[in-house]
């Protein structure tokens, strides 16, 4: 929510499931992993979703805070693939950082097709006859930085997520209140259980009145409830605590979407905490120009410029004077990573 400080929506009981949708820091949700390891959260390793322009920050932190209880394997570009056989034989102290973009191009619906079709030979299957680039229930934990950029079901980010079926599921999320209800969808069917989610996308909304694309919020708070309802008919174990916590978390998305909505009597807007606002007024001179253009003729080729994230590197780049030499060499660092990402 830009600039307003948020507190953390944490659905994390004591049963440790990891449930919630959570506005929160890096040091926070450290600090949920290592009580869930304290916990018994799992016994499989701990995948976490970032950011290319935020992996080096969240190593540095886990770094800083773990210590060397925890194994922190990056996941990026000229690494080699991980298998599944090498997954299963990790354990809930093994943490994965990587990209989506990364972890897409390898573990994605694509690249599991790909192996699959292999006319060189047989691909190596394992147990549940899964290839071995095929990371399902390979996960005890997984951690989705900027959840609401995962707003198609149709995207093979979303696939590529989805499939994994983590055991559990933390997202971390700043969704902006204005963004539509259809925004959710995504965010809602990465979270949720993945056998009452699939139900959800394939039941027949002919007979079926329960669809969360509607834009409507009354007609969105009616239709969750209308699914809980309507899980409870199908009578399959746990269906209606997974009922409960689909109003429960939309409950929370809407409250913090909408100024004008009224829930238990108080308007949104009066809950929110006061909105700060800070302008910082900087001079552009022909050194910062230079400058810009000499980082971004060096580390990024006109083929990247397409690339969404690349944009904010050309803003960084103009205000690259202002860092001061610390400023300029983390700059610096972070170019040449991009520049040697896989944007596929």
């Amino acid at each position: 929510m830009g600039a307003r400080p948020c507190r953390p929506i944490r659905w994390v009981g004591k049963d440790h499931q990891a449930h919630g949708v959570i506005a929160a820091v890096n040091s926070e949700t450290i600090a949920d992993v290592t009580t869930a390891n304290r916990s018994g959260f799992g016994d499989k390793p701990i995948l976490i979703i970032v950011p290319l322009t935020s992996i080096s920050d969240w190593a540095e932190d886990f770094r800083k805070t773990l210590g060397s209880q925890f194994k922190l394997h990056e996941y990026l570009q000229g690494k080699p693939m991980f298998r599944r056989k090498q997954l299963l034989g990790m354990t809930a102290r093994d943490i994965i950082i990587t990209t989506i973009g990364f972890f897409n191009l390898k573990h994605g619906p694509s690249a599991i097709e790909k192996s699959h079709g292999n006319k060189s030979g047989r691909p190596t299957m394992y147990e549940g006859g899964y290839g071995e680039n095929e990371l399902t229930d390979c996960f005890s934990l997984l951690i989705l930085d900027e959840a609401h950029e995962f707003k198609s079901v149709k995207s093979t980010y979303f696939k590529a997520v989805r499939n994994s079926r983590a055991q559990h599921r933390m997202l971390l999320t700043g969704t902006p209140i204005h963004n539509d209800l259809r925004d959710l969808e995504g965010v809602m069917g990465v979270l949720q259980s993945h056998d009452v989610w699939d139900r959800f996308l394939q039941h027949d909304r002919k007979k079926d009145h329960f669809d969360i694309a509607d834009e409507s919020v009354r007609n969105t708070l009616i239709y969750t409830s209308e699914g809980a309802a309507w899980i409870k008919t199908k009578q399959y174990p746990g269906d209606d605590d997974k009922g409960k916590l689909i109003r429960q978390t939309y409950k929370a998305c809407l409250l913090r979407r909408t100024y004008a909505t009224t829930i238990e009597g108080k308007r949104v807007a009066d809950e929110l905490p006061p909105h700060k606002k800070v302008t910082v007024h900087l001079r552009y001179t022909g050194q910062s120009k230079d400058m810009a253009a000499v980082i971004r003729n060096k580390y990024m080729s006109g083929e990247k410029q397409s690339f969404g994230e690349a944009k904010n590197f050309r803003y960084l780049c103009h205000a690259a004077t202002f860092l001061g030499l610390a400023g300029i060499q983390k700059l610096l660092g972070t170019c040449q990573r991009l520049q040697k990402a896989d944007f596929g």
